[in-house]
């Protein structure tokens, strides 16, 4: 093998090593937009882009929750006009992907055709929060919480979805032949 050959076997083992680890991250901006734009590209709903300001927002209150990790809402929508999405959870594993998929786990739970959630009226409220289409912002934050070294971690969204009556988003009309 030659030295040029060496060289370039060195580099596609790494370049192949790289692309198949993880991202340490997984709780970056990228990992809660791709996220949140994974879920919404399913029925269609256009995507949201990171907002710093909105950002700005769910750190400030992550840190207020980081002394006992307690899910109690921002007040959000009175503040600012956001909507707000919580998750926690003990250790200090639980990631981006985590939260994300826990609220977009409630599709389950919601009923397009009536425009509801199976059960409690709150169900599914977390999904149809990240699916809401005329959401185009999100901001959002994680912490691990001093009390027990859980997580706390909040998304919130501008402008804010679940108003009463209304879809999230509108299904596609399919057309027959």
């Amino acid at each position: 093998m030659t030295s040029a050959t060496a060289v370039a076997a060195v580099v596609l083992l790494v370049i192949l090593s790289t692309a198949a680890t993880p991202s340490l991250a997984q709780n970056s901006p990228q990992d809660f937009v791709g996220l949140h734009n994974a879920a919404r590209a399913v029925e269609g709903v256009g995507e949201v882009v990171w907002d710093d300001a909105v950002a700005a927002y769910a750190e400030s209150y992550a840190a207020t929750r980081r002394g006992d990790c307690q899910l109690i809402h921002s007040g959000s929508f009175e503040a600012a006009g956001y909507g707000e999405n919580l998750f926690g959870g003990g250790g200090d594993g639980w990631s981006a992907a985590d939260a994300v998929n826990m609220w977009v786990g409630e599709k389950d739970v919601y009923d397009y055709d009536s425009n509801s959630c199976i059960g409690s009226w709150d169900s599914c409220v977390h999904y149809t929060q990240v699916m809401w289409s005329r959401t185009t912002a999100i901001g959002c934050a994680r912490v691990v919480c001093d009390n027990d070294g859980g997580v706390f971690i909040t998304c919130n969204y501008n402008p804010s979805g679940n108003f009463q009556g209304e879809r999230p988003f509108e299904r596609g009309l399919t057309l027959s032949a």
